[in-house]
């Protein structure tokens, strides 16, 4: 959508762009079947001439070299040599790997159209620039809810004329987990990034009519709006390009009506999401209590083993005897008490501590098993007593 004659608004971005880099620039430019053609110029060039000029000269064989080293002897191209003493030599290669990060994202859609740039600390080639995407469409998990789309907004021609374009908006959730270092996932980074003309010039911009109030729980949301020069006065550029933009209420009243649905589904998958997340810890958190209560007895023979042991501890309850005479023989049934088990423990004076333990444990196992039913975990308490 962007218009590759109108990147430049005023013609001195570059300019000022380089002397804040350096003391001294060098320009090598070509285009197909003509010559290449350098220019130079410094700071204090510049505030002599008393504009943004510089005097063209045809190349030299010197220059014609370098500029075949840097392009791999490209019939077209532009290089750019920066030379400053700001910046130690010992911090030029960490310098230039900033560099290449930055523009990787900022000419991101002309490095996609196919565009190539490099950067070097020397006189080599350099390292190819990779375009840096922070809403990650090339990853598969990243959620794209807007992709590319164009939406109609108003714009003021003059006081009294109106017209009317488009912006193309992206809207995306990122990945839960994401390896991007240079654009991390957090309140800084979520936001509207800006683009205009193909070039970023604004990125994680909030704006609280479009966006509502930020929040940790939308770090993963990220929205792009590409816009053309038409709407430079609206969207408040300025010819820095580097200030926060300031669009305008109008622009910003039709930018909250086109996003307002599309940023609550974000929130909503974001929340269906954890929701899954936390249902899925509680699942699991079962799952390895069930299978530990199995690994000490396994649930298929659990009720089955009770009731044997049951079963046999009230077999053995009622052949057992307090004394050779059968009037002193205990009855016991299923629904055998306490107090009267105490009753028929306290006829036998010289029954020993362990005889007295078995018997206790046999009534609890008694009572127990009709009150515990089916309940697999309290069967697994008891079973635990009893083997105490």
């Amino acid at each position: 959508m962007f218009k590759k004659n109108k990147i430049g608004k005023l013609g001195m971005g570059e300019n000022a762009a380089a002397m804040y880099l350096s003391d001294r620039v060098e320009i090598f430019t070509k285009v197909d079947n003509f010559d290449l053609v350098n220019g130079e110029f410094s700071r204090s060039d510049l505030l002599n001439r008393g504009a943004f000029e510089t005097p063209i000269n045809k190349a030299l064989v010197g220059d014609i070299e370098f500029f075949g080293s840097k392009t791999q002897n490209s019939n077209h191209g532009t290089v750019l040599l920066l030379k400053t003493e700001k910046f130690k030599n010992v911090f030029a290669k960490k310098n230039a790997q900033l560099l290449s990060l930055s523009l990787g994202q900022t000419y991101r859609k002309f490095i996609q159209d196919g565009k190539e740039i490099y950067v070097s600390s020397n006189h080599d080639l350099g390292e190819r620039v990779f375009p840096i995407d922070p809403l990650m469409m090339e990853n598969k998990e990243t959620k794209v809810f807007l992709n590319n789309r164009a939406f109609p907004v108003p714009y003021k021609i003059s006081n009294a004329k109106r017209g009317n374009t488009t912006v193309v908006i992206s809207a995306v959730v990122l990945p839960a987990k994401t390896d991007n270092a240079f654009i991390p996932t957090n309140v800084t980074n979520q936001g509207i990034y800006f683009v205009r003309e193909g070039r970023e010039i604004n990125s994680a911009i909030w704006i609280k009519e479009i966006w509502g109030e930020k929040h940790n729980s939308m770090n993963r949301i990220r929205i792009e709006i590409n816009f053309t020069s038409e709407l430079d006065l609206e969207m408040g550029i300025s010819f820095q390009k580097s200030a926060d933009i300031a669009p305008s209420a109008l622009i910003i009243e039709a930018l909250a009506a086109h996003l307002k649905e599309p940023i609550e589904e974000m929130k909503q998958y974001i929340e269906e999401q954890r929701l899954q997340k936390v249902a899925s810890s509680e699942q699991k958190y079962i799952i390895e209590k069930k299978a530990h209560i199995e690994t000490e007895m396994p649930e298929k023979n659990l009720v089955e083993t009770f009731t044997i042991d049951c079963s046999k501890q009230e077999a053995e309850y009622k052949n057992s005897t307090l004394d050779d005479t059968p009037s002193n023989q205990l009855s016991v049934n299923n629904s055998v008490t306490h107090a009267s088990f105490d009753a028929q423990l306290k006829s036998k004076k010289k029954e020993s501590n362990a005889e007295k333990r078995r018997r206790e444990v046999i009534e609890l196992t008694l009572n127990l098993k009709k009150m515990i039913g089916s309940n697999i975990n309290l069967l697994a308490e008891v079973m635990e007593i009893l083997k105490q």
